[in-house]
């Protein structure tokens, strides 16, 4: 299959329902509604271009992926180069089971290489991060999700900074149970779902919001550099009043005042509430209003 047909798929599927790369976000999605939670912001967002809810945005193409896609085409190669091989593998396989027909979006997966023949899977990795057993763990879900579907046998191919090869991914029952309970979860909730985005990436903020958001991040660092000089001041000038015995300095500058350390006894609210809840609640009667509160976590 070619590429433009291979993304045009891709797209077409991503809207109508979740393929093999979502297995995973599909576990965490039936985790958060089983404990009665609402759904991250990433999963509403999956959530959503399912629904035809936002458009469908393609995986940004990186060195990695692109590497991938290198390494896959090289395995295309390879098998179809193979001798006295019977199996004949298709690439970039469309597949989905009578047996897992949610009522509200598709179930499906892209198999890199498939023999429809034997229902053969071979899964292509490629990562300079994880070794075959990171592979084998983080995609776990995955590989599992082509036994929901119907597959016979699942292989990963494999290429890591320690080498490359096949190994054979053996079925798990409880995972694909898992899968299984996920997709139904998710399929009888469907119309109830709360997807109101709350929290906005970078790519959806407005132009004038990321300046005031770069403006407030330049003044902030500016702040924390000016507080971490005044705090060197004061300590320097805490000493001379201490050497001095001086309690006050003052000058057409104006003053600066020295208070010494002192002690004072506490009231421990927290032991008293729980010492003394019925007490503590009959005094929380007072109505409090507080303003609106911005809270900065910049990344240096």
């Amino acid at each position: 299959m070619k590429k433009d047909n291979h993304n045009e798929e891709i797209k077409a599927t991503r809207v109508g329902g979740f393929g093999g790369s979502d297995a995973k976000m599909l576990l965490d999605i039936y985790l958060r509604l089983s404990n009665g939670q609402e759904l991250t912001t990433t999963q509403k967002h999956r959530v959503r271009v399912a629904k035809r809810l936002e458009a469908y945005r393609p995986t940004k193409e990186t060195d990695e992926i692109k590497a991938g896609r290198a390494f896959e085409d090289q395995v295309a190669q390879e098998l179809t180069e193979m001798t006295g091989c019977s199996l004949t593998w298709d690439r970039e396989t469309l597949i989905s089971s009578p047996e897992v027909e949610p009522v509200n979006f598709r179930a499906f997966a892209h198999a890199d290489f498939c023999n429809l023949m034997t229902m053969a899977v071979k899964e292509v990795k490629w990562s300079r991060v994880l070794d075959k057993d990171g592979l084998l763990a983080r995609y776990a879900a995955q590989l599992q999700w082509y036994y929901l579907l119907g597959a016979q046998s699942v292989s990963l191919v494999y290429s890591t900074a320690d080498g490359r090869g096949c190994v054979d991914v053996p079925r798990d029952e409880h995972l694909i149970e898992s899968l299984r309970q996920a997709v139904r979860e998710l399929d009888a909730k469907w119309d109830t779902l709360n997807l109101d985005i709350t929290e906005y990436g970078q790519e959806d903020t407005a132009p004038s919001v990321l300046e005031a958001i770069r403006r407030l991040r330049e003044a902030t660092k500016d702040k924390e550099a000016a507080e971490t000089e005044i705090a060197r001041l004061k300590e320097e000038l805490a000493e001379a009043f201490r050497v001095n015995e001086a309690v006050k300095f003052f000058g057409d500058y104006g003053s600066v005042t020295y208070t010494p350390p002192t002690s004072m006894v506490a009231f421990d609210t927290k032991k008293f509430a729980k010492d003394h809840a019925d007490l503590y609640a009959s005094y929380r009667t007072k109505l409090v209003t507080k303003g609106e509160v911005i809270t900065c976590r910049f990344n240096d």
